[in-house]
């Protein structure tokens, strides 16, 4: 022995080393399977916030809506009036206010009945032969909507404008109405109503007098588009409200009409020529709008609101009193859920079981949610018309 000592080990074995590299990569792997669950949990919890956001947004915009509709500014004690237009003919469709509510209820989508709601559906023209139908008169304005998925259009009073009095009238060559402030706009359409009469105009032209209190000249010719027809014989009583119309279709439809973009909830709204504006889109992910319609009859319990029937079966949108509405949303994203999820829609199931509808070929999420909301001034009148009905008045 040469009395040398053996040389001590420096670092890692190779066994350690590669025992330290199973553990981190064990380890690492696990964490980003955490986070991968974490960021698709949230995902998920985002998505069903945004259905949720969505489907108030629309209550509270329809609820907004109904509010008005066949209100033309009259005591919601008056019996139901029916529009006389002197405007000039041809009317458009946005001008046929009628009972201030018409539905077009798509083929084939009543209750239990399938319905296709495939994401990648194309918007057709809603005057596709046998596509939509009504019980109404009025005639359903073109427009690009998805198939499958009903049409509401509504006419009221603006909220902004309503029941200003009127001070005087003069028939004239040039018929001049004359109000107090109000915020009108010359191409505006107005209804005036005495609560025995509605009468729809055109403001051709606006002007503000000098002098105290402040007023406002309306000028009603036939000189703006589509104007007013002579108005010789139009009697309008001072004390009569005005109110300006308001006219608008919501509908689902795709932006651009591009079948890969997500469905969405449409409106157009009155232009002062007459017809229905550029489409504007509200709300992204509305899959399947159905509407079911309740009318009041006095033979019904109540006040009729427990039986409610498709836009093709109402028997008189005047008596129309509430609106049952039934949304299919969908989040934008796809790849949410791990295998297609079922839902339950319109009184069906989906989920490709025989007697169902069809399971989902996507991975997206989906949620229904329903609402009844009444036309409120028509409830009103109701409750006052069984309350005389019951004592005999």
């Amino acid at each position: 022995m040469d009395g040398t000592a053996a040389p001590t080990q420096q670092g890692l074995s190779l066994l350690e080393l590669i025992i330290a590299l199973a553990l981190g990569a064990a380890l690492s792997a696990g964490v980003i399977e955490c986070c991968l669950m974490l960021r698709q949990a949230d995902r998920v919890q985002r998505a069903l916030a945004d259905m949720q956001q969505s489907a108030r947004f629309i209550h509270a915009l329809l609820q907004d809506e109904l509010r008005r509709a066949g209100n033309f500014g009259c005591d919601a004690l008056a019996p139901p009036l029916h529009p006389d237009t002197w405007l000039r003919a041809p009317l458009p469709s946005a001008l046929q206010a009628g009972a201030g509510i018409a539905g077009w209820e798509a083929t084939n989508t009543g209750p239990a009945t399938p319905i296709d709601s495939n994401p990648t559906l194309a918007p057709i023209d809603t005057d596709t032969p046998g596509a939509w139908r009504s019980s109404g008169k009025q005639i359903l304005a073109t427009s690009a909507a998805l198939p499958h998925t009903d049409i509401l259009q509504l006419w009221g009073s603006d909220a902004a404008t309503a029941n200003a009095p009127v001070l005087s009238f003069n028939a004239g060559i040039s018929p001049l109405l004359s109000l107090g402030a109000v915020a009108l706009d010359s191409g505006d359409f107005i209804t005036v109503s005495d609560c025995t009469t509605l009468t729809l105009l055109q403001v051709c032209r606006i002007s503000a007098p000098a002098g105290q209190p402040p007023r406002r000249n309306l000028t009603l010719g036939g000189d703006c588009k589509p104007g007013n027809r002579n108005l010789t014989d139009l009697t309008l009583a001072p004390g009569s409200e005005v109110s300006k119309l308001n006219s608008t279709l919501y509908y689902l439809s795709k932006r651009g009409r591009r079948p890969a973009n997500p469905p969405a909830l449409f409106r157009r709204t009155l232009r002062d020529d007459g017809t229905l504006g550029t489409p504007e889109e509200l709300v992204e992910g509305v899959a399947s709008l159905q509407l079911r319609y309740s009318e009041h009859s006095p033979d019904d319990a109540g006040h009729g609101v427990d039986h409610y029937v498709t836009a093709d079966r109402v028997s008189n949108w005047h008596k129309v009193i509430s609106v049952h509405v039934a949304l299919l949303l969908q989040s934008l994203e796809d790849q949410l859920v791990r295998v297609p999820q079922p839902y339950d829609f319109n009184a069906l199931r989906y989920d490709g079981t025989p007697g169902n509808g069809p399971l989902p070929t996507d991975h997206r999420l989906r949620r229904t949610f329903e609402f009844t909301l009444a036309l409120p001034h028509r409830l009103e009148r109701t409750t006052m018309n069984e309350t005389q009905r019951q004592h005999g008045e």
